[in-house]
C-alpha cells in the first residue's frame, strides 16, 4: 500500500477463491491472457485485470531521471512465478521481437515487457525541427534491446498521477499464440 502511495503505480486487487469460472473485464477493454512459467514480466500496472495465486507481484523503478517520470512514470507492476496471467489492452495489440533490433515505442502504447527485455528511454529534444528533419515528434520514447518481447497497443493511454489509465477496446486475444 505504501509503495502504490509513494509511485503511483500498483494493483487494485480482489481475491476470489472457490471453484468455478470467473469472468472480469475492464471498459469493455481486450483482454490478453497467458502463462508464465517460472519466468517474469513487468507491465503498466492499470492493464493488469488478473492473475492466479501463484503469480507473485511488486512495483519496481523502470527509469529515472526527469526523462522516465514524463515517458509515463518512473514504475511499473512484475508479475512472476507460474501461472496465468491477464491484462488489457486498447484494441489488438503486437508483440515486438527486440532481439534483431533496437526497438522503440511511444511511452504511453507500451503495455509490457518480458524477461530479458532492457529499456531505457530515448529523448528527442529536437521539437518541430527533429519533426520536419522525420524524427518522430514525440519527446520521449522507451528503447527496448536483449532477449524478448514487448506488447503495444494501437492506442495511447492516459497519463494519470504518475501512472496510465486504460480503457477502451473491444474483443479479446491470446497472448500466448503471439509470443510462442
Amino acid at each position: 500500500m505504501l509503495k502504490k502511495a509513494v509511485t503511483g503505480e500498483g494493483v487494485n486487487m480482489m481475491q476470489c477463491t472457490g471453484s468455478g469460472e470467473l469472468f472480469v473485464a475492464d471498459m469493455a477493454s481486450e483482454i490478453q491472457v497467458f502463462y508464465l512459467e517460472n519466468d517474469s514480466v513487468s507491465c503498466n500496472g492499470a492493464s493488469v485485470l488478473a492473475f492466479s495465486a501463484s503469480i507473485d507481484w511488486d512495483i519496481h523503478r523502470i527509469g529515472s531521471g526527469m526523462a522516465g517520470a514524463m515517458a509515463g512514470g518512473l514504475y511499473n507492476v512484475t508479475l512472476k512465478g507460474t501461472g496465468y496471467v491477464a491484462i488489457t489492452t486498447k484494441g489488438e495489440p503486437v508483440c515486438l521481437d527486440v532481439s534483431g533490433a533496437p526497438t522503440f515505442a511511444d511511452p504511453n502504447a507500451v503495455v509490457m515487457w518480458t524477461s530479458g527485455v532492457q529499456m531505457s528511454v530515448k529523448t528527442d529534444t529536437g521539437g518541430l525541427k527533429s519533426m520536419l528533419r522525420g524524427g518522430t515528434g514525440e519527446t520521449f520514447q522507451m528503447g527496448f534491446g536483449g532477449q524478448g518481447y514487448v506488447m503495444v497497443q494501437p492506442a495511447e493511454n492516459v497519463v494519470v498521477g504518475g501512472g496510465t489509465a486504460a480503457s477502451g477496446g473491444s474483443g479479446g486475444g491470446l497472448l500466448g499464440g503471439l509470443m510462442g
